[in-house]
């Protein structure tokens, strides 16, 4: 299955490492540090209002995958990781394009990430 969560997670920490190397600050370094905290509840109830086509649509969808409680909250925590991971690396794309590293900073960055990546606990 997808671990959008730890994904997300390490997607943040990649981010604030490689902004670390790039010499950039973020607003994404609070969000990491607030994404460790232990003391955080174990869920947070949230109240969201969609039209009701889009309610149909993702009830319908639900319904279809053999949908049990907990399947919409599953899904909107799985839409908005999603959507945050996508947004970030976007972000990350930008950043690089406009750093004006040369392509073997380039690549000397991306061998770092990987060797990151492969050192964090799955």
């Amino acid at each position: 299955g997808c671990r959008t969560d730890e994904i997300l997670r390490q997607s943040i920490e990649f981010d604030v490492m490689l902004q670390k190397r790039m010499g950039i600050t973020s607003f994404l370094q609070g969000e990491s540090a607030m994404m460790q905290s232990d003391d955080r509840p174990a869920k947070v109830r949230w109240n969201l209002s969609v039209p009701p086509d889009l309610d149909e649509a993702a009830r319908l969808y639900l319904a279809s995958q053999g949908g049990k409680k907990g399947s919409l909250s599953a899904l909107v925590r799985k839409a908005v990781s999603c959507y945050i991971l996508s947004s970030l690396t976007s972000e990350a794309k930008e950043k690089v394009r406009s750093s004006g590293l040369s392509q073997e900073e380039l690549d000397n960055l991306i061998a770092d990430a990987i060797v990151w990546a492969k050192a964090q606990p799955r």
